[in-house]
């Protein structure tokens, strides 16, 4: 018989005699249907509060820092002890984080900043410093922002404090330059239209996502006005700050309308209609902004949108939808946290191995030369406990199902299902009912027997199937089921 593939998740769409599924949990997408997810393995101490915010920097000689943000303090790791240290200004506490709001991090050269509105501008010399201070001017006063980035050689922020349509950048190759002046290149614009300043992705030029606007802001050298701004999107936005990221220069954000995806040349195309988006609207907490997070995992072609359902009633997300877009392809994981960040491993000492790794049986790698001044970035999350850890834990438990199958007017009797995946162990049942109308029933679970069958004895008119793979079980693929059933009476 032929096997039913776990396709493409679409729960906004029916999946009766189709090549879709409605109903995955903890897996990633891959070409011939889906992977496992690995939980969380934290390798830092807890935060002192709940992580707002953090941001890896690479200093000249290639090893890292990793800094994070609470409502009132700033962080670096200690690449030894992975204990936080307190890098706050003078040690003092900042004015709180206004709610619904995150520190937000750029790296200009060999300084770091850290902004929220609240505070003025903070930054620290990667070098040679110890903790932040107040970013001084030569000319003109840095703005208080909520978002701060780089293009070409400029520092820019956003969501300036009192004028939420202005972006502000300094003069050029000089952070220290705010004074608006010909010489220097610094100054700012206030939008005239597209609502508040939602985001600004940098690079060689930058994307300014605001409510209802997209614009491309690029340097154009001897201009009066310093930047050619122009409109690349009408009528279509973000619905908040951290619900934007760039992969490959392609910028991936939330939208009123679901979520969608901008090149720098306007082309803008629906990534999740008819796919997630009202499965996700339906479930999602909108005013828990925050925790709605975008993130590209730099070692995978993932991007993660995290989210707080409705109904969870603890401050942190508790689910993630994942995009692959070199597949174009959804999938949904449980994912409890505080905050998503890109980052390296820091630097490895012999002292630090014995923080990593206290039993020496779990080390992964052979010898102490495996461990280099800092590894390739990764996909990283700040638990419930405010800890930091990489997604290098066991597998999650994982639910695949296939699409609805009807007989119409004739009933089946359904014998068993062959899960085509490599996992040494599942468990499978038979989703059943009679009518359209009814929710559908599951048959009780079995476990995949020495002939790779899971027994059934289900008579039914549509039917659906579905394998669960236990938590720390090891496998690399599920691609579908294969069904055993014949034709019944039409009775």
């Amino acid at each position: 018989m032929a096997i039913l593939p776990f396709g493409p998740w679409q729960p906004d769409t029916s999946d009766i005699n189709g090549t879709q599924s409605s109903i995955l949990l903890n897996v990633l997408p891959r070409a011939d249907g889906y992977g496992p997810m690995k939980d969380v393995r934290a390798f830092t101490s807890a935060l002192p509060g709940v992580c707002r915010g953090a941001f890896m920097a690479r200093r000249n000689d290639g090893t890292i820092n990793l800094f994070a943000g609470t409502a009132t303090k700033l962080y670096r790791l200690d690449n030894t002890t992975f204990a936080w240290t307190d890098v706050s200004d003078g040690g003092g506490s900042y004015s709180a984080l206004s709610s619904n709001t995150n520190w937000q991090f750029a790296q200009y050269n060999t300084k770091l900043l850290a902004v929220q509105q609240n505070v003025v501008p903070q930054v620290f010399d990667l070098e040679v410093g110890t903790e932040f201070a107040t970013l001084t001017a030569i000319s003109g006063t840095p703005p208080q922002a909520g978002g701060v980035t780089v293009i070409n050689g400029f520092l820019v922020m956003f969501g300036i404090l009192g004028f939420p349509r202005r972006i502000h950048w300094s003069g050029l190759s000089n952070i220290n330059s705010w004074a608006t002046a010909d010489n220097t290149y610094a100054g700012f614009t206030d939008l005239p239209d597209g609502g508040n300043v939602q985001g600004v992705v940098g690079g060689e030029f930058g994307i300014a996502l605001q409510d209802h606007a997209i614009r491309k802001i690029v340097y154009a050298p001897g201009s009066t006005t310093v930047f050619q701004i122009d409109r690349i999107a009408n009528d279509v936005g973000a619905v908040c700050s951290e619900a934007i990221c760039e992969a490959n220069g392609v910028v991936y954000f939330l939208s009123p309308k679901g979520f969608m995806k901008v090149t720098s040349d306007g082309a803008l195309t629906p990534i999740g209609f008819e796919r997630v988006d009202r499965t996700f609207l339906a479930a999602a907490d909108l005013q828990a902004s925050a925790l709605i997070q975008a993130e590209t995992d730099p070692a995978t072609h993932n991007v993660f949108f995290t989210y707080k359902e409705t109904a969870y009633s603890q401050p942190r997300f508790n689910k993630a939808l994942v995009y692959n877009f070199a597949l174009d392809r959804w999938s949904p994981i449980e994912l409890v946290g505080e905050y998503l960040v890109c980052a390296g491993k820091p630097g490895v000492t012999l002292e630090g191995l014995d923080t990593l790794f206290p039993d020496v049986d779990l080390m992964e790698a052979v010898s102490y030369d495996d461990f280099e001044a800092a590894t390739l970035n990764m996909m990283a999350l700040f638990d419930s406990s405010h800890c930091c850890g990489y997604f290098t834990g066991d597998t999650k438990e994982a639910t695949l199902t296939s699409s609805e199958q009807t007989g119409l007017s004739r009933r089946v009797f359904v014998r068993g299902l062959y899960p085509q995946t490599d996992a040494a162990m599942a468990y499978g049942c038979v989703g059943r009912r009679e009518n359209l109308q009814a929710p559908p029933t599951y048959s009780s679970e079995v476990a995949v027997n020495a002939l790779g069958m899971i027994p059934a004895r289900v008579s039914t008119r549509h039917f659906r199937m579905q394998i669960r793979v236990p938590a720390g079980t090891s496998w690399t693929f599920a691609t579908g089921v294969q069904p055993d059933y014949s034709a019944e009476g039409g009775r």
